[in-house]
């Protein structure tokens, strides 16, 4: 499946908050709903952020109405920026100081690292057992 260069964005900037445990969602457009929101609504640690996400190389081509939705936003104590990489994102954590220690929370990686820890005491308590004692 073929995905836009700002599609390609918003994917790598969605992956980054799932792994800082982050609630967002994008909201769907349509002939009803309201226009010029921005493309991710977050609650970062109890703060509003709202993410306008622009293909890279494209950040100049924010709307008159999105520009307005971003002022509205940050005019009301929440922080709504554009961004064209996952970095810039990563970088507005920093600042606010929001960034969180992602620790592994695929299956695997968390295999590997307990790799022998339950068998190794399993023996442990086996040879410290008076009756299964090794001679």
């Amino acid at each position: 499946m073929a995905t836009t260069p700002e599609g390609r964005v918003k994917t790598k900037i969605k992956q980054f908050l799932k792994k800082q445990g982050v609630y967002f969602f994008s909201p769907i457009g349509g002939p009803y709903s309201t226009q010029g929101v921005p493309d991710i609504i977050c609650c970062v640690q109890g703060y509003f952020l709202a993410i306008e996400v622009k293909a890279p190389g494209r950040e100049k081509r924010v709307t008159d109405l999105q520009w307005h939705n971003i002022k509205a936003i940050n005019e009301a104590g929440g922080r709504a920026i554009v961004a064209t990489s996952v970095e810039q994102v990563e970088n507005v954590f920093e600042e606010q100081g929001w960034l969180n220690e992602v620790k592994p929370t695929n299956a695997k990686v968390a295999r590997k690292a307990n790799v022998g820890r339950r068998t190794s005491y399993r023996a442990d308590a086996v040879n410290r057992h008076p009756e299964f004692r090794v001679k």
